[in-house]
């Protein structure tokens, strides 16, 4: 529980800030219809508060480079919002910043999970079709901070 007493259902993935804190997603009790997952994050004093609700299967999590955006996958809406990072840790301005089935332009759903940013800010999302068999399974995608794709990379051409 934080500081407020709020429960963590299905924590997930963690990403480090540069304050010596990490915010951490909650997936909630997706999958299925109900929209209960969070963001957490525990200062450097060890403090945990709530700082963002409402997320459909919060999953993989990043903290730009810059320390400015967060990052966070709804995996059951197929997508990425963003909020901008305030100084005090808080999250603010939520929105859309892919939806990956948009972007693919695939016959069925892309399901993101985990995803990384490397040096260049460029972000690494794997996804899970949730059928082994789905095109575009084990596809990792590259997009730039606009949420262009810039490749892709999959089995084939990661040997």
């Amino acid at each position: 529980y934080d500081k407020d007493g709020n429960k963590f259902v299905g924590p997930n993935d963690f990403a480090p800030d540069r304050h010596g804190g990490m915010y951490f997603t909650c997936s909630g009790t997706a999958p299925g219809p109900k929209i209960d997952g969070k963001i957490f994050y525990i200062a450097k004093d060890g403090t945990i508060t709530q700082k963002a609700t409402d997320l459909h299967s919060a999953n993989g999590i990043v903290v730009s480079n810059d320390g400015a955006t967060l990052y966070a996958i709804e995996t059951d809406d197929h997508r990425l919002v963003e909020f901008t990072i305030g100084p005090d840790a808080s999250l603010s301005d939520r929105r859309v910043f892919i939806n990956l089935d948009d972007l693919t332009h695939n016959p069925v759903h892309v399901y993101p999970d985990g995803m990384k940013m490397d040096s260049r800010g460029l972000l690494y999302i794997g996804q899970n079709p949730r059928d082994v068999h789905a095109p575009l399974a084990g596809t990792i995608f590259v997009v730039d901070a606009t949420g262009k794709l810039l490749r892709t990379l999959d089995r084939k051409s990661v040997v």
